[in-house]
């Protein structure tokens, strides 16, 4: 029906193309804002690169520290060192040799009259002294070391002594020699200072204590026994478990026929604390 009203009014038809094959592109002002919206990796590279180039082109350099220039030879001005030693100096040789390693140059602040900068040597704050400990020697004798003060008797320690006048062993009075004239009386005093644990056997203690002093008498060439002995013993504790004792024990070196007995005298007197007793420790004074 519409081809024949169309032949009919006299009207042409509309002609038709074929599709084309061919795509279309855009035009460049699309493209370009398309790349526009999106940056790859590469572009940044590249700018980076460019602004890299910009900057050394300008000549963008950072910004040196501030040093201070070493003053000339004819500007430096170095203060005398006195040849003669100070009093500190002259007692501390040692802080006196550091000093001098550790003195170090500070420029200082330009006169507005010369312009010259002048180095004055400053040296190092001196260390503190430190306390030496000196070690004392006697007649070649090798150092011991100090001995505690002595134990003073109070109510709460338990005091035990063989008496206040000095005792001999019974076999040893009549083979005694007398001391001739001219020989002075030499009494031999000992003082220990014991630490032990579990017990207190002071029995034990002064034997070690008379064994100490006939080994100084066995060196004496005209005396083999100990005679007028008289000891004291103080035991103070426990504190920590640890009983301090003091044994003093004084007698005077003889020479007899017969041999020492090897014994304190008046054991019968001795006051002991029970238990194992364990020697710690141990110092003469």
């Amino acid at each position: 029906m519409f081809r024949s009203r169309t032949r009919s009014g006299g009207v042409r038809p509309a002609p038709t193309y074929p599709p084309s094959t061919t795509t279309t592109s855009p035009p460049p002002d699309a493209q370009e804002t398309t790349r526009k919206g999106k940056l790859t990796f590469s572009d940044v590279a590249s700018m980076f690169i460019r602004l890299r180039r910009f900057s050394l082109r300008a000549g963008v350099r950072p910004t040196p520290r501030m040093t201070a220039e070493p003053a000339s030879d004819d500007q430096v001005e170095i203060a005398p060192v006195p040849s003669t030693p100070t009093r500190r100096s002259h007692s501390r040789g040692l802080s006196l040799t550091k000093s001098r390693s550790n003195t170090h140059a500070f420029p200082m602040a330009q006169s507005p009259t010369s312009g010259s900068s002048t180095v004055i040597p400053m040296s190092s704050p001196p260390t503190s002294p430190t306390r030496l400990k000196v070690r004392k020697l006697s007649g070649g004798m090798p150092y011991a070391r100090p001995s505690p003060k002595p134990l003073k008797a109070k109510p709460h320690h338990l005091v035990s002594t063989s008496g206040e006048r000095p005792i001999t062993h019974p076999g040893l009075v009549p083979l005694v020699q007398d001391a001739s004239e001219e020989e002075e009386t030499l009494q031999v005093v000992c003082q220990d200072y014991y630490e032990c644990a579990g017990g207190v056997n002071v029995a034990t203690l002064l034997r070690a204590t008379r064994a100490s002093i006939m080994e100084k008498v066995s060196q004496m060439p005209n005396a083999n026994v100990l005679v007028e002995e008289q000891w004291q013993s103080t035991i103070c504790g426990p504190k920590n478990g640890i009983y301090r004792v003091q044994i003093r024990y004084a007698a005077t070196p003889r020479l007899a026929s017969k041999p020492d007995p090897r014994r304190p005298v008046a054991l019968d007197k001795v006051q002991n604390i029970p238990g194992l007793m364990t020697i710690l420790k141990r110092n003469e004074i």
